[in-house]
């Protein structure tokens, strides 16, 4: 320590300088604590941080509450969104300009004496459009488009707490009530007499509509299985006799049985409008 000198110091801090100046205060009191502990104990003989200056850093900027023009252009741009009703608390609660514009919030309780914010995400912006969408499903994923859409149809409202779970296997029960209700959730003529489908479920409407479409026989003994994990095999066959029910078939060349034993079925080699070959 006796080789450092105070020109080393200063050196050290210059990066920290361009940083906020509660940073530099904390930096530069952090080394002068370590010196002159280093003085007093005898290790050092002369205290290079002495001559060090508290001042540096960049200052704080003044934060400006939002002015009547500003609050009458952002709550125009707004109203009507999801995001109207927690801008006009926070605007009613004095939170300056970059705390209406970059606070994320989720949920606002208004039930109790003295309403408040939880503070998590308001909304996702794209395309300067405001939508309010899952936190787990990113703007670059492979299926963010299909996700949107289908929340946007009344497809899928997702597992709870703003989530889709985007990584989670389905149930029996989840993809035909899926189909159904991208089918446009049509009443289905009569109810399935599947003892394991409770006339009161969520999925009973789905299920009683998929057997009368012929989508989906059950999975034997008056049992549909609807919390059984739905496997990729299921899940094409399903979508195949969706699409035979609307009276779209599929062109087939080639394929070979004995190599796609689901080409029996026509499922496996079925695409609309597609020709598959070996």
């Amino acid at each position: 320590m006796d080789e450092v000198t105070t020109d080393d110091l200063r050196l050290l801090l210059v990066p920290i300088s361009k940083q906020s100046a509660s940073l530099y205060s904390k930096m530069n009191m952090l080394i002068k604590c370590v010196f002159y502990s280093a003085e007093e104990s005898k290790i050092i003989s002369y205290n290079p941080a002495a001559p060090l200056s508290a001042k540096g850093g960049t200052p704080k900027q003044e934060k400006k509450a939002l002015t009547d023009e500003q609050v009458k252009i952002l709550l125009d741009t707004i109203r009507g969104l999801p995001p109207y009703v927690f801008v006009m608390i926070g605007l009613y609660a004095g939170l300056r300009r970059e705390e209406i514009l970059a606070l994320r919030w989720d949920c606002v309780f208004l039930d109790g004496a003295t309403p408040y914010i939880s503070v998590r995400r308001a909304w996702r912006s794209v395309n300067n459009s405001v939508l309010s969408f899952f936190y787990d499903v990113p703007n670059d994923a492979y299926y963010y488009e299909a996700v949107k859409w289908a929340q946007e149809k009344g497809v899928t409202g997702g597992i709870g707490n703003n989530l889709f779970g985007p990584n989670q296997p389905c149930t029996r029960a989840q993809i035909v009530t899926f189909l159904w209700r991208a089918a446009g959730s049509p009443e289905p003529k009569t109810m399935s007499s599947f003892t394991d489908v409770p006339a009161d479920s969520y999925y009973a409407k789905a299920v009683a509509w998929a057997i009368g479409n012929g989508i989906t026989n059950g999975a034997g003994g008056d049992r549909f299985s609807p919390d059984a994990d739905c496997t990729r095999a299921q899940i094409v066959t399903f979508l195949y006799r969706y699409m035979q029910s609307q009276g779209k078939g599929f062109t087939a060349i080639g394929c070979s049985s004995s190599r796609l034993p689901m080409c029996r079925s026509g499922a496996m080699r079925w695409w609309p409008g597609a020709i598959w070959r070996r």
